[in-house]
């Protein structure tokens, strides 16, 4: 039996591992650890996805996979990490002309900032 050339192994790793798992499953599990509550385990999933986003280089996926970890960083209270990922995915939209994106990053944009002052509001009323 031989051996996989290095060459191989590395179209393998590239485009079975990050094209499909890395990225895709995380994707597709986004809206289950949400609606259950793991918003945890989707920030860690999207942060590997966001990874092999960059690998790829494909600008779809460097869009999407930020995008969701964004908003699982929202939703986990982490509103300045969350708005430097969501950022990132609009400027790739920005890029491509995809106004229906970037009115949708606009909205989460301003969930976050509410999140945010809402969240200092909890902080400073007297319990």
């Amino acid at each position: 039996m031989s051996r996989i050339s290095p060459t191989a192994e590395n179209w393998i790793r590239r485009e079975l591992l990050d094209r499909t798992l890395v990225w895709q499953i995380p994707s597709s599990l986004a809206d289950f650890m949400r609606y259950q509550g793991h918003q945890t385990d989707w920030a860690a999933a999207q942060r590997r996805a966001v990874a092999a986003a960059r690998r790829l280089g494909d600008d779809a996926v460097q869009a999407r996979a930020p995008r969701s970890l964004g908003r699982a960083l929202t939703r986990l209270g982490h509103f300045d990490d969350a708005g430097k990922h969501l950022q990132q995915a609009l400027a790739i939209y920005q890029r491509h002309c995809d106004s229906i994106w970037q009115a949708l990053f606009l909205c989460w944009q301003a969930r976050a900032r509410e999140g945010q002052h809402e969240g200092r509001r909890d902080l400073q009323q007297p319990q």
